[in-house]
């Protein structure tokens, strides 16, 4: 992917990478499995096996629950492609049963399960060989499983110089600070959404009196094309 940006002629540092992670700590393994089992018993299948559905636009319900899926029915062009794609690359094909009790329970995500430190060093090796930037850290109980990664996990990776103590930036913007780059409050000129900032869209279609009118009937509008995506007939 980093490579594909610079082919594009952006830097590959400005694309970041956090996958989703949802860590069950305990203080110890069998704490941890513990909670494991206690969250398995509130799972909904139902409603995870809906949101599937929605994901993949493929109704599971009409499918033997309880009868590994045939993958071949998942088709390209779905309503969120990384969901296909990650379901496909099951070991062996699981049942619609199955699949929505994951889809529930963690979002098909990484669910490492254990003590602070065996977490961390999921995390790390993550970070070692996948060359990311961070993690979308999920919950199962809210509160409960922010809390523990709180308490008991952010120490350990601060320990091992995996996480910051303080922000970089303090005081400073989200941009700034998920950069780490003091001052640079906004995307980057090399972005996307570079070019449709206000005053590069006042110089394009602006008036003269400051206000951008942007014809959607004109043809040569109703196609813009930004690095190779279409945008049918928007304006920003």
């Amino acid at each position: 992917m980093r490579q594909m940006a610079e082919d594009q002629g952006r830097p590959g540092t400005d694309l970041n990478f956090f996958p989703l992670m949802t860590p069950i700590v305990g203080r110890t393994v069998e704490e941890a499995r513990a909670k494991y089992d206690k969250y398995k018993t509130m799972v909904d299948w139902e409603g995870g096996l809906a949101k599937l559905s929605g994901y993949l636009n493929l109704d599971l319900s009409k499918y033997p629950l309880d009868e590994p899926l045939d993958y071949n029915e998942i088709k390209d062009g779905v309503a969120i492609e990384g969901v296909g794609t990650s379901v496909k690359k099951d070991p062996e094909p699981l049942t619609p049963r199955q699949l929505g009790e994951r889809m529930a329970f963690c979002g098909g995500g990484n669910l490492p399960i254990g003590t602070p430190d065996m977490i961390a060093d999921v995390m790390e090796e993550w970070i070692n060989v996948g060359d990311i930037d961070g993690f979308n850290v999920a919950y199962i109980s809210n509160p409960e499983s922010y809390e523990d990664f709180v308490e008991l996990v952010i120490p350990v990776l601060q320990e091992r110089g995996i996480m910051w103590r303080d922000y970089a930036v303090p005081g400073g913007t989200f941009r700034e600070n998920l950069r780490r780059e003091p001052g640079v409050k906004r995307a980057p000129s090399t972005h996307p959404a570079a070019k449709f900032r206000y005053v590069v869209l006042k110089e394009k279609y602006g008036d003269g009196n400051g206000d951008i009118h942007i014809d959607r009937n004109v043809e040569e509008e109703l196609v813009q094309k930004v690095n190779g995506v279409s945008m049918n007939g928007t304006s920003h």
